[in-house]
């Protein structure tokens, strides 16, 4: 257990002097993250060393989201004035992001050979 604490915490530890030392503009956790992922495609038996103590941090992500509720609420003057603009960004996301999720979907049925949907009983013939 020991040593699985000891390669996610090195991961946050160098994404973190990372950001510091060359102003990246993403966050420490984000960068560890894909500092992890990397690690893992790398050397796949990794992941197995990492999981007792990745599996009961992913049981409680629900208290990695508590830092970004108080920084809502820490703007919340923000918030007030600039809701519009996010709220238009947040929108347009979510919508791009299930359009390519859809795009994704039916461009992998294709290569995979998937039959495409049936169709109801008697419409067949409307155009």
């Amino acid at each position: 257990m020991l040593e699985a604490a000891a390669i996610i915490l090195l991961a946050q530890a160098l994404a973190e002097a990372l950001v510091r030392a060359f102003g990246l503009p993403v966050s420490g956790p984000v960068l560890g993250l894909m500092l992890l992922l990397l690690a893992f495609a790398l050397r796949p038996g990794l992941a197995a060393r990492a999981e007792p103590i990745a599996t009961p941090l992913h049981r409680h992500m629900g208290l990695f989201f508590v830092a970004p509720g108080v920084g809502l609420l820490a703007h919340t003057d923000l918030l007030r004035t600039d809701w519009a603009p996010l709220a238009v960004a947040i929108l347009g996301s979510t919508v791009l992001t299930l359009a390519v999720a859809a795009l994704a979907f039916v461009l992998t049925a294709r290569l995979a050979g998937a039959a495409p949907p049936a169709t109801e009983p008697g419409t067949e013939d409307r155009p």
